[in-house]
């Protein structure tokens, strides 16, 4: 069921609230971000509630326990809105975002925080602003404009009435009426600069789900020769690249594992894994929740890797979510050279770099890091360094100076 717990002295916390039209809980990458990064603002002393689609009925105590191992907190929210469905495949969003915007008009306190991640609660967000004089930021995990930079590639084509255009239009209409915007990568931010964003904006990268007594033992991590890849099968995973690598590395006993498959991905890959004999090099694993990856990558993995296809999505407008859970445990990184990657990671020190699209330079780098087990060391303690800086809690910290300079 949805909670709300009043704070003991609430004049003295900040409020904030963010809407994610997303079904709460599934699977997707974003309603794991959005649910750990709302929860570390109200560890950071917030009240924080996080507004999504779901079952009004749903023990969010219970699941936050079980999926996302979070121990309730009294000043933190999760609240849940049913769409409307419209066929057995499509729902409606309109209701759920007035639902949305009703409830923090009824529940909000003076001049709250209202976040949103979705560019079609844009014209609700401005709404916000103006009905109850909030600061409203806009969290753009995109970019829909026509604007290029010279080192960044150019965004595909788009045709006239789509949805793409449709969302540009509202971004360039709405974003400069709200009080800030916050980027998830540097490329990303230079670009809406570039383009036609003036207000104030800030780059936090999604973050690393900190837990200190959660790392690898490197000594153990070292001798199992294991590196692996957390993510869905998408055009932007070089799935080829990795199982060619997988082929370059197998006289070297080093073996893969991919982890977040679905059944029909894991079918698909079994074909190849068979075809290219490397089936039993190669390890498939389904989505796991986030405590069961944690405990697969320290009972199993002994580096991360970050296999992206060159282009827009991954060198201009992805965070790189999966070097972050590297970071966390202490794995060291094998990360494709592009702006997302080399903004957060150093070739050498957190892990090593390779040429995107090179299954030579990935098996090279793999290689590299399993080399010598001194260095190896090494780039573990680095990585854990980074999970300091890049944590869930330091995001919060930074997003509420952000938003009280505002």
């Amino acid at each position: 069921m949805n909670r709300r717990i009043k704070h003991t002295s609430p004049s003295a916390a900040p409020e904030f609230y963010f809407v994610n039209k997303f079904h709460w809980p599934t699977e997707t990458p974003m309603v794991y971000v959005s649910t750990m990064s709302t929860y570390a603002l109200a560890q950071a002393g917030c009240t924080m509630t996080l507004i999504g689609s779901g079952d009004p009925q749903h023990d969010i105590d219970r699941e936050l326990r079980k999926s996302f191992s979070l121990r309730p907190l009294p000043h933190y929210t999760i609240k849940l809105f049913s769409k409307m469905r419209i066929n057995r495949r499509k729902k409606l969003t309109l209701l759920f975002y007035a639902r949305a915007a009703w409830y923090i008009l009824t529940s909000s306190r003076s001049q709250p925080v209202i976040i949103s991640r979705n560019t079609t609660f844009l014209a609700w967000l401005w709404l916000l602003k103006f009905l109850t004089g909030a600061k409203a930021l806009f969290e753009t995990h995109g970019y829909h404009g026509k604007k290029t930079l010279p080192d960044l590639p150019a965004r595909g084509k788009r045709k006239f009435g789509n949805v793409s255009f449709y969302y540009m239009v509202l971004e360039r209409i709405i974003l400069n009426r709200l009080d800030g915007v916050i980027c998830i990568t540097h490329p990303q931010q230079d670009i809406y600069r570039a383009d036609f964003v003036r207000v104030p904006s800030i780059v936090l990268p999604v973050g690393a789900p900190l837990s200190p007594d959660e790392k690898i033992d490197t000594h153990q991590a070292f001798d199992r020769r294991c590196v692996v890849f957390i993510g869905r099968d998408t055009s932007n995973a070089d799935g080829e690249v990795l199982l060619k690598a997988c082929s370059l590395c197998k006289p070297d006993g080093i073996r893969f594992a991919w982890i977040g498959l679905n059944d029909a991905a894991r079918a698909k890959l079994e074909i190849e894994l068979e075809r290219k004999a490397i089936a039993d090099h190669f390890i498939l694993q389904s989505w796991m929740t986030p405590r069961q990856l944690r405990e697969y990558i320290i009972s199993n993995a002994s580096a991360g890797i970050a296999a992206y296809k060159p282009g827009y999505r991954s060198e201009v407008v992805t965070s790189p979510t999966k070097i972050f859970d590297y970071f966390a445990l202490g794995l060291p990184v094998v990360a494709a050279k592009m702006p997302t990657t080399t903004s957060i990671m150093s070739d050498g020190n957190e892990g090593v770099f390779y040429h995107p699209g090179d299954p030579q330079s990935l098996a090279s780098a793999i290689r590299k890091v399993l080399a010598a087990k001194s260095p190896y060391k090494s780039m573990s303690a680095q990585a854990l360094c980074a999970a300091e800086h890049y944590s869930y809690a330091s995001r919060a910290r930074r997003l509420i100076s952000f938003a009280g300079g505002l």
